[in-house]
């Protein structure tokens, strides 16, 4: 009976002990990575992915996943649910004979995945469109040139083909129909062309020749 009354009086005293204890001494922490989730907007690379899911679970299985070329066959890009990488390690099936990945590896991967979609596509390199052939034509050569000084009355040129004799196509500039022009030797009598003629007809030569 003393006993039972003697714990009785010590009761207070052991009540008062325990309440002066910190609160960190009577608690206890929990180690959990998955808390430390990707920081919003976080861009999360291939090598991010390998160092920290691939080498540590996956690669001893599947080695073929070391390079992202392969690892994209297991993914659909901008899709996490359709994409057996994500799905296999969210249901638990992979890895296999470990433990499943946190929520901080799964957000990794989900990110890595959505993040394909929004990859800029390559801008298609413009073809080099066509050479043009020069404004300046047999008809206009026919009507400013041969016609009006008169060198069809002369000389066989009521064609291209036929004008096409006068022109060195290796180098233009020593074609007769402008030299003969140009030096004044033809027309024979009247006038002759302009400055602005002689231009016209060797930029028609240099046309020709590189077509």
């Amino acid at each position: 009976m003393k006993k039972t009354n003697l714990f009785f009086l010590l009761l207070p005293f052991l009540f008062l002990i325990s309440c002066g204890k910190k609160q960190s001494d009577l608690s206890f922490s929990v180690n959990d990575s998955s808390s430390l989730l990707p920081a919003t907007g976080e861009t999360v690379s291939f090598s991010q992915i390998k160092s920290e899911i691939l080498s540590p679970h996956c690669l001893s299985c599947h080695s073929s996943v070391g390079t992202e070329s392969n690892l994209k066959k297991w993914i659909t890009p901008g899709s996490p649910e359709n994409s057996p990488f994500f799905t296999t390690v969210e249901n638990g099936s992979m890895p296999k004979n470990q433990s499943p990945l946190n929520t901080k590896a799964l957000e990794l991967i989900r990110i890595y995945i959505q993040q394909m979609s929004s990859a800029p596509t390559p801008t298609p390199t413009p073809s080099t469109p066509p050479a043009t052939t020069s404004g300046i034509t047999y008809a206009e050569i026919k009507s400013k040139v041969l016609t009006p000084y008169r060198c069809l009355n002369c000389h066989s040129v009521g064609t291209e083909a036929k004008l096409a004799k006068w022109i060195n196509t290796s180098n233009p500039s020593r074609s007769l129909l402008y030299t003969e022009i140009s030096s004044g030797s033809m027309p024979p009598s009247g006038s002759s062309p302009s400055s602005e003629l002689e231009k016209l007809v060797l930029q028609y030569v240099k046309d020709f020749a590189s077509r």
